[in-house]
C-alpha cells in the first residue's frame, strides 16, 4: 500500500497548491494560463494512478484496469504536451495574450496542435494494462509514451541551448532543471518498473515550476517590470513629441521675428511700429 500512500500525499499537496495558485492574484500571461493546465493534469494523472492501484488491490476486472491504465497514459501524454508548450512559450521573446492570438500569429502552434491530436488518438488504440502482482504498467502504450517524451526532451534541450543567451540565467536554469527532472523520472521508471515513479515525477516538476517560474510573487515583479518599461516608453514618446512640436513651432516663429525686425528698421507709421514691436517682443 506504500505506492498508494505516496501518490495520495502527492495528490493532497498538488490540490493544496492549486487552491493557493487559483485563489491568488490572476495574471494574464499565456504561460500562467498554460501552467493552470499543468496543475489540473497533474491532479488527473495522480488520481488515475491511485485508481489503478486501488483497482489492483481490490481485484477488479481486467477490462476496468485496462480502461484506467489507458486513461492514465492519455493523461500523461497530455501533461507532456502541455509541458512542452509551456517550455516553448517560456523561451520565446514574443508575448501572446491568449491561445487564439498564438494560433493566428504562429504557424508552428497549429502544426504542433494537429500533430498532438494525432498522437492522442493513436494512444487510445494502443494496448495497455496494470499488473496487480508486480504493480507496474505494461503494454505498448508505455513504450509509445517513452519515445514521445524522449524526443520532446531532446528537442527542448537543443532548443534551450540555442536560445540560452536570450533568457535570464535564473529562468534558463529553472527550465533546464524542469526538463532534466521530467526526463529523469521516465528514465528511472524504465530501469525500475516496479516502482511507480511517473506520477511522482510529474507532480515534482509541476511543484518545481511553481516555486521557480510561476510563483505569484515572481509574476507580480515581472508585471511591475513590464509596466515600468511601458511607462518609460510612453515618457520617451512624450518627450520626443514635445521636442518635435517645439522645433516645428520655432522654425516659422524665427521667420516672423526676423521679418518684424526688418519692418521695424524701415520707415513705418507710429501705429504700425507699435504693432510690429509687440509682435517682435511676443516672439
Amino acid at each position: 500500500m506504500y505506492e498508494m500512500s505516496i501518490q495520495i500525499c502527492n495528490l493532497v499537496y498538488i490540490v493544496i497548491l492549486q487552491l493557493i495558485y487559483f485563489l491568488k492574484r490572476k495574471y494574464n500571461f499565456l504561460e500562467s494560463k498554460i501552467y493552470k493546465g499543468l496543475l489540473v493534469l497533474s491532479t488527473l494523472v495522480l488520481t488515475c494512478d491511485i485508481a489503478n492501484i486501488y483497482a489492483s488491490y481490490n481485484n477488479l476486472t481486467v477490462t476496468i484496469t485496462n480502461i484506467l491504465s489507458k486513461v492514465y497514459f492519455v493523461m500523461l501524454l497530455l501533461w507532456s504536451i502541455v509541458f512542452f508548450a509551456y517550455v516553448m512559450l517560456s523561451k520565446t521573446d514574443k508575448k501572446y495574450d491568449n491561445l487564439r492570438d498564438l494560433f493566428h500569429k504562429n504557424i508552428f502552434s497549429k502544426i504542433f496542435t494537429i500533430f498532438n491530436i494525432i498522437l492522442i488518438i493513436l494512444m487510445l488504440f494502443i494496448n495497455s494494462g496494470f499488473s496487480s502482482t508486480s504493480m507496474h504498467y505494461y503494454g505498448n502504450s508505455i513504450t509509445y509514451l517513452y519515445i514521445i517524451v524522449t524526443i520532446e526532451c531532446i528537442f527542448l534541450l537543443l532548443s534551450l541551448l540555442y536560445t540560452s543567451k536570450k533568457l535570464s540565467s535564473d529562468k534558463n536554469w529553472s527550465i533546464l532543471i524542469s526538463i532534466i527532472l521530467f526526463l529523469s523520472s521516465f528514465a528511472l521508471q524504465v530501469f525500475i518498473p516496479n516502482v511507480l515513479l511517473l506520477s511522482s515525477g510529474v507532480s515534482l516538476v509541476t511543484i518545481f515550476i511553481y516555486f521557480t517560474l510561476e510563483n505569484p510573487d515572481i509574476k507580480y515583479i515581472q508585471e511591475l517590470n513590464i509596466l515600468k518599461e511601458k511607462a518609460e516608453a510612453a515618457n520617451k514618446a512624450k518627450t520626443d513629441f514635445l521636442a518635435s512640436v517645439s522645433h516645428e513651432i520655432r522654425t516659422p516663429l524665427n521667420v516672423i521675428i526676423g521679418l518684424s525686425e526688418s519692418i521695424l528698421e524701415s520707415n513705418i507709421s507710429n501705429t504700425m511700429y507699435e504693432d510690429v514691436k509687440n509682435i517682435n517682443q511676443a516672439g
